[in-house]
């Protein structure tokens, strides 16, 4: 879709920067929205000139053609010059808000999605529905795992959701990168998640994880799996449909090693880390992965499901064991469209 002239004489008349934003933002409005975020990081009299009048965005957009006084508003510049490049208005921003918390981001990391927001905190209020229902002298007692965890989204958004919830969960959180490591690392900041650098395709891999965590906390039985929720928002986009269905910015500017693969990790949590855990959530991009796992894991031993997301596309596969009936409950609250 091309930028109407219209747009372009209107984004000038608030402020000769504000064009450069139009090509990701396809609106004036948008425009003046991503503007005044970026306005946030930078002190109130980055520009000279009269202040618009309108609502509290707009009110901190100034008119004119001044010039950049300071290093506040050359990083202003700087900033609306990448965003006409493309370069997502996260990396641009350096944060992006999953949850209570609002996480750092960084090129190289692959940037929270909102779908992934979505079932990570419809599954810790389902966590919390389970949790409300036990004695208040016998809190849960949980072992998470999260893998490809990236920023640490999903570990950080269930912890900070459950803050309040009377429950012991273990979390840890696994990635193979180690910009991504050091990333969440930062995000995890005093939190009580572990994180650890570790290819999770490996066969062996599970090992480097489990040693330590004994028999999964919520059987109450000594023995079993180690892990009683393993999460991973997996790379899951065919290549051959790479180019054709991602935005050009996620092409250019997000890390290809988070995005591109098929059904490696859905066979690998099949053939290997379903032997380690009590319940999964995997993220999708359609329903052919969901199939595949429903169809490859023995329906006497596991219930599988697939939630859909509030655009009504499939968004993740789970499972748990028939046999564990305080997982069986989590998930299905989990299941319920109320947490949506």
């Amino acid at each position: 879709m091309r930028i109407r002239p219209c747009d372009m004489r209107a984004a000038w008349g608030r402020h000769r920067w504000l064009p450069l934003l139009l090509p990701q933002c396809r609106s004036v409005d948008q425009a003046l929205v991503e503007f005044g975020w970026m306005q946030g990081l930078a002190p109130d009299n980055i520009v000279q000139g009269n202040a618009v009048q309108g609502n509290a965005v707009q009110g901190n957009i100034v008119q004119g053609n001044a010039v950049p006084g300071n290093t506040a508003a050359r990083r202003l510049l700087r900033g609306c010059a990448a965003r006409f490049r493309g370069v997502p208005l996260q990396y641009v921003l350096g944060s992006q808000p999953f949850g209570a918390a609002e996480l750092v981001c960084r090129p190289g990391v692959l940037i929270p999605r909102w779908e992934t927001e979505e079932w990570a905190l419809k599954l810790a209020r389902a966590i919390a529905r389970y949790s409300s229902q036990q004695p208040l002298a016998q809190p849960l007692k949980l072992t998470l795992v999260d893998l490809c965890t990236g920023t640490g989204c999903v570990p950080i958004g269930i912890h900070d959701e459950l803050a309040r919830a009377p429950s012991l969960i273990k979390y840890t959180a696994v990635d193979v990168s180690p910009q991504a490591i050091d990333l969440c690392r930062l995000n995890v900041g005093r939190r009580a998640i572990e994180v650890k650098q570790v290819d999770v395709l490996r066969q062996d891999s599970p090992a480097d994880i489990v040693g330590g965590l004994g028999p999964g906390r919520g059987l109450g039985l000594g023995r079993g799996p180690a892990i009683d929720i393993l999460l991973c928002n997996p790379p899951y986009i065919p290549r051959k449909a790479f180019t054709r269905t991602t935005a050009r910015s996620v092409r250019l500017y997000e890390p290809r090693l988070a995005l591109i693969a098929d059904k490696e990790f859905y066979k690998n949590l099949v053939d290997v880390w379903s032997q380690h855990t009590n319940s999964f959530v995997y993220e999708i991009g359609d329903s052919s992965q969901y199939e595949y796992v429903k169809q490859a894991l023995d329906p006497s031993v596991w219930s599988v499901g697939l939630h859909i997301d509030s655009n009504g596309c499939p968004r993740a596969v789970y499972g748990y064991r028939n046999s564990i009936p305080s997982i069986a409950y989590i998930f299905e609250e989990f299941k319920q469209p109320r947490y949506v």
